[in-house]
C-alpha cells in the first residue's frame, strides 16, 4: 500500500508542482485546493460512521486516492468522457481494495468499504480539480474552473466510490460473493458514466445520485444495527 502510495507521489507531485507554478494564478489553484479540502472533509464528517475504520487506514486511504489512482487516471484516461469511468473507478477500487485487505480481520460489515472507497475518492476528486485549473489558460479561467468544479458534483467521486467498496468489504466478509462486488463496481461505473455523459442538466442529476449515496448509507446502516442487535439478542 505504501508502494503505490511513493509511486504515485514520485510520478505526481513533480508534474503538480511545475503546473501550479507555470498557471497563470497559482495562488487560486492552491487557496481552492484548501478550500475543496476543507469541504471535503465536512461532507466526510457529516456522511460516514465515526467508529468505523481507523483514522490513519482513513489518511492512508485519502493519500491513495491523491497520488495512487489520480496516477493511474492520468496515465491511462485518453480524454474521453466514455473512458473515464471505467479507469478512474477502477483505479480507485483497486486501492480501496489494498486498504480494505490490510484491515480484512477488523471488518464488520460493508460500511466500513463504504468509508474506505469515500476517503478514496475525496483525494481523488481534490487532486484532479487541481489538475483541471492547473490546465487552464488565464486566470479568470482558473477561478471560473476552480469554482464550477466545487459547485458542480462536488463529492461525486466519494459518492461513487463508497458504493463500489461497499460492495468489496461485503465480499470480503461473505467470501463467495464476488459477484456482489461486480454489481456494485457497475453500479459505481455507471453512475460515473451516466454524470459525465447525460444530457440531464446537473442541477437534476446531481440529487438523483446523491439521494442513492443517502440512501444506500441508511440502508447499511440500518443493516448493521439490526444485525449487532439479532448477535445480542439473549436465547
Amino acid at each position: 500500500m505504501l508502494l503505490l502510495i511513493v509511486l504515485g507521489a514520485i510520478y505526481i507531485i513533480p508534474q503538480m508542482i511545475t503546473g501550479i507554478i507555470g498557471s497563470s494564478d497559482p495562488a487560486v489553484i492552491v487557496i481552492g485546493g484548501i478550500v475543496q479540502s476543507a469541504l471535503m472533509a465536512g461532507f466526510a464528517l457529516l456522511a460516514l460512521p465515526r467508529r468505523r475504520v481507523s483514522g490513519w487506514m482513513r489518511f492512508f486511504a485519502v493519500l491513495g486516492g491523491v497520488f495512487f489512482a489520480t496516477t493511474v487516471g492520468m496515465i491511462f484516461n485518453n480524454g474521453s468522457a466514455a473512458i473515464a469511468p471505467f479507469t478512474e473507478e477502477i483505479a480507485k477500487l483497486g486501492f480501496a481494495a489494498c486498504v480494505l485487505w490490510i484491515v480484512r480481520n477488523d471488518i464488520k460489515g460493508p460500511l466500513d468499504g463504504f468509508v474506505v472507497g469515500f476517503c478514496v475518492g475525496a483525494g481523488f476528486e481534490v487532486l484532479e480539480d487541481v489538475f483541471y485549473a492547473i490546465n487552464t489558460e488565464d486566470g479568470a479561467q482558473v477561478l471560473e474552473t476552480v469554482i464550477s468544479r466545487t459547485l458542480s458534483g462536488f463529492g461525486l467521486h466519494s459518492v461513487f466510490t463508497a458504493l463500489t467498496c461497499a460492495g468489496l468489504a461485503w465480499m470480503f466478509i461473505q467470501g463467495n460473493k464476488w459477484w456482489v462486488a461486480l454489481i456494485a463496481l457497475a453500479l459505481g461505473i455507471a453512475m460515473h458514466w451516466i454524470w459525465d455523459n447525460s444530457c440531464l442538466m446537473p442541477l437534476v442529476l446531481y440529487p438523483i445520485l446523491l439521494s442513492i449515496f443517502i440512501a444506500a448509507r441508511v440502508v447499511l446502516g440500518r443493516r448493521e444495527r439490526r444485525n449487532v442487535s439479532l448477535v445480542n439478542e439473549p436465547v
